[in-house]
């Protein structure tokens, strides 16, 4: 072959596979191959770390065996409109001495290997390896997607399933070739999954490139060189009184964090927690409630400390630190503060002059007085009813007694209830004869007609608390009478019969004793005996016919 024909064979050949470079360049971090080594995303976001797993794998697995992938091409030629790889003047890494060096950027129009794989949640740290070991002097920049998934899609460009949006990356780091040392990283965002955009490229710009190997392994964050990740999850505000609290979620591994807030009022315990990793099963997340006064700006710091509890003490305590600030809500609630005023706000913080002294009244209803403005009683309100205790119709709680008030109710003696008072009656007012309160000579229709048979709820009693002193039940005749008081709430404890169906209904009980009766007691004069003076007052009824 003469020059001429090699000069148009190298034209036809070149200009053949120039569409093809031309294709793979511009596709930059979307012409990515996928990791072909480690686990897989289940389709339910989590991870399958077993043998003979789905066919796309690409997750960093668990443990300390290395996962490698072998002689890694090219995927396509370096151009910069596309995706410019800038590497930083400071901050890549030589991995065999932990020095910091910058690597040579590449160079428009050289070969350039995409890699994508992916680190669970959770994780915190990884290990990579980065060897070529064929006279390469490799650099790389590793990337991350600002829109992390838990699986893959395939790329609009060339069909391969790569993870995240591949055309959303920000720069994680970048060093250069591993040999036979780790890269121990730190995922960017703890609680979530990251997905990995690796560059990597000769710095020699020969135009010849091929990875040996890529290596990852320690997916849970259990790495030999323990390194610490902090990330916080949610923060909330809540009013306390005038007070507030902040609450703080945060995750994180590898480590001892402090939590720490000088302005505070008091920081809930924990004020330490520590951390474990996925690897080891440890803790992964707490929550912290800091409190602080109202109008003073919060400022939280989380940090990872040296312990010596047994916790451990991660290479990068420095790195694991976050600080939180922000004004808390307006927690004040404006009202009268006075304890004993009409309109006492128990919820108020903030005295706003409204207290009121003027509404002082009778508060209860069935009273002749009550006084539908009054907010707090007096003690000043009568009660009607009446006043005789040897009288059907007596009412302890009575303070006035009205005309007719005492009258017999209708069906006087009438114990059978059938509108007569005659020889049945007779027969039972002989059974009661001779007896005496409370047994009643064991006669049970007696009983319910003498001491009542209703549901008594006096053993349910709950006092209404109050702070001012000088409130209380001002009435004598009430189960909980203070005689020290000078205003009351209405919570008097007026004791009887609050069945409206009952003989010794009283209109004014606010609690049930147990006493209502439904058949007329023997015990005339309520003595307590049925004798000569009831059976005579049963004789002077006999005959008598209720409507």
């Amino acid at each position: 072959m003469n020059n001429f024909q090699i000069s148009v064979f190298f034209s036809i050949v070149l200009g053949i596979l120039a569409p093809c470079w031309s294709l793979a360049q511009v596709d930059g971090p979307l012409g990515a191959t996928r990791w072909s080594r480690g686990a897989s995303w289940n389709l339910d976001g989590s991870v399958n770390d077993a043998p003979g797993q789905a066919d796309i794998k690409g997750v960093i697995a668990c443990g300390s065996s290395a996962n490698t992938q072998s002689q890694i091409q090219p995927t396509g030629l370096y151009d910069p409109s596309v995706f410019a790889i800038a590497t930083p003047a400071e901050g890549c890494v030589e991995p065999s001495s932990g020095a910091e060096v910058a690597p040579l950027g590449p160079t428009e129009g050289e070969p350039v290997i995409w890699f994508n794989f992916d680190v669970r949640p959770s994780a915190g740290t990884y290990e990579i390896q980065v060897n070529d070991n064929s006279g390469d002097v490799i650099g790389w920049a590793l990337y991350a997607s600002n829109s992390p998934t838990k699986g893959t899609a395939p790329s609009p460009l060339t069909g391969t399933e790569l993870s995240g949006d591949p055309g959303d990356l920000f720069l994680l780091t970048c060093g250069v070739e591993s040999a036979n040392t780790w890269n121990a990283l730190p995922v960017p965002d703890f609680p979530d999954e990251t997905n990995c955009y690796l560059a990597i490229w000769d710095q020699d710009a020969d135009g010849d490139l091929s990875l040996n190997n890529f290596k990852a392994r320690f997916g849970c964050g259990e790495s030999d060189q323990v390194l610490c990740s902090l990330g916080v999850t949610d923060v909330s505000t809540t009013c306390d009184g005038a007070n507030y609290f902040v609450t703080v979620g945060f995750d994180g591994i590898n480590g001892a964090y402090s939590i720490d807030a000088p302005a505070a009022l008091s920081i809930e315990e924990p004020a330490v927690v520590c951390f474990g990793n996925v690897g080891d099963g440890g803790e992964l997340n707490a929550t912290v409630n800091v409190h602080f006064e109202t109008g003073v700006e919060y400022a939280i710091t989380i940090q990872a400390v040296e312990d010596d509890s047994g916790c451990t003490n991660a290479n990068n305590l420095a790195d694991c630190f976050v600080m939180l600030t922000g004004q808390g809500p307006d927690c004040s609630v404006p009202g009268c503060m006075e304890l004993c005023a009409c309109n006492y706000n128990a919820d108020a913080n903030v005295e706003d002059g409204s207290c009121e002294n003027d509404c002082l009244g009778c508060t209860y209803e069935s009273a002749v007085n009550f006084d539908v403005s009054a907010i707090l009683d007096d003690g000043s309100c009568e009660f009607e009813g009446c006043q005789h205790a040897g009288c059907v119709a007596y009412n302890a709680l009575a303070t006035l007694q009205p005309e007719g008030a005492c009258a017999n109710p209708s069906g006087f003696a009438d114990f059978n209830q059938d509108g007569l008072v005659q020889v049945n009656d007779l027969g039972d007012m002989l059974q009661a004869y001779n007896s005496a309160s409370d047994n009643w000579n064991g006669v049970q229709w007696v009983q319910n007609a003498c001491n009542g048979n209703s549901l008594g709820e006096l053993d349910n009693l709950v006092a209404i608390a109050s702070d001012c002193p000088d409130e209380g039940c001002m009435y004598p005749q009430a189960m909980n009478y203070d005689g020290s008081a000078t205003q009351g709430q209405g919570n008097c404890w007026f004791a009887g019969c609050m069945d409206v169906a009952a003989l010794n209904y009283n209109v004014h009980a606010t609690v049930e004793d147990g006493t209502c009766r439904y058949t007329m007691c023997p015990d005339f004069n309520n003595d307590g005996l049925v004798q000569l003076n009831d059976l005579l007052d049963f004789l002077g009824a006999y005959g008598n016919v209720y409507q």
